[in-house]
């Protein structure tokens, strides 16, 4: 995840019992709900578990290959390039954040 540029720093990553939280942001990989404030937000299957995925290893890069081998199982068929596409738009939407500024994505 980053901020401003820069990853966002560990100190601001909390885990516990199935959350994620990230400043004003909780991911609830449980109940598969992302929240700001306690509001849950709207964001699908896909985008959710991408956005769990990179959730794991704040402040890294993930590669796409390990992306696509997290997210879809040896022999499922899918076009990779716009799914990962989508997932990412997606979450920035929910997020507030921006291709061209990122904060997060």
């Amino acid at each position: 995840m980053r901020q401003g540029g820069d990853t966002v720093p560990m100190a601001d990553l909390h885990k516990r019992a199935g959350l994620i939280r990230l400043g004003v942001f909780e991911l609830d990989r449980k109940n598969g709900e992302l929240r700001k404030r306690g509001v849950r937000l709207k964001l699908q299957d896909l985008p959710f578990r991408f956005l769990a995925v990179l959730l794991e290893v704040p402040g890294e890069i993930v590669p796409r290959e390990e992306l696509i081998g997290k997210l879809w199982p040896n022999g499922t068929y899918v076009d990779h390039e716009q799914s990962v596409g989508s997932a990412v738009y997606a979450i920035r939407q929910a997020l507030g954040d921006s291709a061209d500024s990122p904060r997060f994505v």
